[in-house]
């Protein structure tokens, strides 16, 4: 299933696994914890330990503005929703999805949105969904757009090992167009040489969602939640959110 979909659907939640990113102290009132989810380019732990990502710096931008130390985990999707449900986190960022509006406070909209949909390549017109149907289009391994696109049997849908193979099949003219989350494709053009202008063309969009701040955690502090709004707020006036999405862009 596409990582965001998790949002959309999920009514139960796995039994979290144990992870050395996840090692977060209890709440106390001078200490937030955050989660961030694994994908590129939101959250990213490199194979020396260096955890990277748009989602991860800001976070941890916003905790900083709060006057928090940093404590930020960097896990799968599901870990980081079983951690928010059973308080094991205080906050995070997601999409406002349906899931996400129905369990989890949305405090302050950072200024970014969450696109997801199908990305052709350069000179490859999508305006319609029934254009999907003259193409190849790379899906990367657990990726879910909607219903319709899943169990659309006319759509040829080849599988790829992650956004990293999408795109070198598209660059390699395998494919003529990728589905998923808009950002990971073009950083993960960016991450082998391309430039993500001159690889792709116009997206035909699935999903187009502000992301929130959200904290969950009822035993967190109001003092504390608004402190972090206020950061938001700050960050987000100042362009230092959008400062640091551009560096992943």
């Amino acid at each position: 299933m596409f990582v965001f979909g998790l949002l959309l659907t999920m009514n139960t939640v796995v039994h979290a696994q144990s992870s050395q990113t996840s090692d977060q102290s209890p709440t106390t009132p001078n200490t937030v914890r955050f989660a961030t989810m694994e994908l590129v380019p939101y959250g990213m732990i490199a194979s020396d330990g260096t955890i990277t990502g748009y989602l991860h710096e800001i976070s941890n931008l916003i905790l900083k503005t709060a006057g928090y130390p940093p404590q930020n985990a960097v896990l799968p999707i599901k870990r980081v929703i079983k951690g928010l449900v059973i308080g094991e986190f205080d906050c995070s960022i997601f999409a406002e999805t349906p899931y996400a509006k129905d369990n989890f406070k949305l405090l302050e909209k950072i200024g970014k949105k969450l696109e997801v949909g199908v990305l052709p390549a350069k000179g490859i017109k999508l305006n319609v969904y029934e254009d999907l149907s003259d193409i190849k289009i790379a899906l990367p391994l657990g990726i879910s757009l909607s219903p319709k696109f899943d169990t659309d049997k006319d759509l040829e849908k080849i599988s790829s090992n992650g956004y990293f193979q999408a795109v070198k099949m598209l660059s390699k003219g395998r494919v003529n167009a990728i589905a998923g989350a808009l950002d990971s494709m073009r950083f993960s053009a960016r991450q082998i040489g391309l430039d993500p202008a001159q690889t792709f063309d116009k997206p035909l969009l699935f999903v187009d969602l502000d992301m929130w701040l959200t904290c969950p955690n009822k035993k967190l502090a109001p003092e504390a939640i608004e402190r972090l709004r206020a950061a938001v707020r700050k960050l987000r006036k100042r362009g230092e959110i959008l400062d640091i999405i551009d560096r992943y862009r």
